[in-house]
C-alpha cells in the first residue's frame, strides 16, 4: 500500500524592506495587521559617495500598503563635507539571514516580514563606524497602530545627534490572539553637521571697503599696518629701558 502524502501550503505574505548603505532606520510603525513599517533617512552627517547608486528598497502588497519608505526630500537636500573627512556608509550583510542586530555598531538596516505568528522577523544587520560611540536610549513595545520615531536630536538649536533603529524583535503576546508586537531598540548616536555653507557670502559693497583699506594701509596710517606695529613695539622697548634701574656702585672713599 503507497502513502500518500499531501503538504498544505498556506498563503502567506513576505515582505522586505531594507535602508541601503547610506539609509539610517529612524522609525518603525506597526500596522493594524500587524506588519510592520520600516522608515529610513539619510541624517546631515551622513553624505552620499560619489559612486552612489541608490540602493533602498521597498515591497508593495496587493493592498498597496508599503513595508517602508525614505523620508522626503533627504535624497535632495545638498549637503557639503570636507573632502579629507572618512565617507560614512555603512556595511550591510548580503541578505536576510539574522534574527538580531545586537551589537553596539549595528542597525537594522532591512526587514523580511512573513505573516505567521510563529515566524520571527529575519534582519538585515549593517555596521556603522559612527555607532562606535553610541549610547542605547531604551527599549519600548511598539503595537499594532503604533510607531516609534527617532531621528535629529537639537539641543540649543543645534544638531547634535541622531537616534537611530538599532534592533527589533517581533513576539507574540499571550491573550493577543495572533497579533504581533515588537521590541523595539533605539541607540543614539553623534552626529553633528559640516557647516552648512562652505564659502560665506558678502554684500556688494564689501571690495570697495576692502580697497579703501588697503589704501589707507599704504600711507600707514591704518593701525593694522606693519609699520604701525613696529613703532608700538618700539615705545614699549624704550618705555621698558626708561624704568629700568640702574645698579647701584659703591665708591671708595680715602681716608686723610
Amino acid at each position: 500500500m503507497t502513502r500518500l502524502l499531501l503538504f498544505l501550503i498556506l498563503p502567506t505574505a513576505i515582505l522586505a524592506s531594507f535602508c541601503g548603505k547610506s539609509g539610517v532606520p529612524y522609525s518603525f510603525e506597526v500596522l493594524a495587521s500587524g506588519a510592520p513599517v520600516l522608515g529610513c533617512a539619510q541624517p546631515s552627517c551622513v553624505v552620499l559617495p560619489e559612486d552612489f547608486e541608490e540602493d533602498s528598497e521597498f515591497l508593495t502588497d496587493t493592498t498597496g500598503q508599503t513595508d517602508g519608505f525614505f523620508r522626503e526630500g533627504d535624497r535632495k537636500q545638498k549637503r557639503f563635507r570636507n573632502p579629507n573627512a572618512p565617507v560614512l556608509s555603512a556595511n550591510c550583510s548580503s541578505g536576510f539571514s539574522q534574527l538580531s542586530c545586537p551589537r553596539k555598531n549595528q542597525w537594522v538596516g532591512g526587514i523580511e516580514y512573513i505573516d505567521h505568528p510563529r515566524q520571527p522577523l529575519i534582519l538585515q544587520c549593517c555596521s556603522f563606524d559612527g555607532l562606535r560611540f553610541s549610547q542605547e536610549v531604551g527599549m519600548t513595545v511598539v503595537g499594532p497602530g503604533e510607531a516609534i520615531t527617532g531621528g535629529e536630536v537639537v539641543r540649543n538649536g543645534r544638531q547634535i545627534s541622531f537616534d537611530v533603529i538599532a534592533n527589533v524583535r517581533k513576539i507574540v503576546q499571550p491573550g493577543h490572539g495572533h497579533k504581533a508586537s515588537y521590541e523595539v531598540t533605539v541607540r543614539r548616536m553623534n552626529c553633528l553637521p559640516d557647516p552648512p555653507e562652505p564659502e560665506v557670502g558678502f554684500d556688494k559693497d564689501v571690495p570697495s571697503e576692502v580697497l579703501k583699506v588697503l589704501s589707507t594701509a599704504k600711507s600707514g596710517k591704518d593701525l593694522g599696518t606693519k609699520e604701525k606695529f613696529e613703532k608700538i613695539a618700539d615705545k614699549k622697548q624704550k618705555k621698558i629701558k626708561k624704568n629700568k634701574r640702574q645698579p647701584r656702585t659703591r665708591s671708595k672713599t680715602t681716608c686723610c
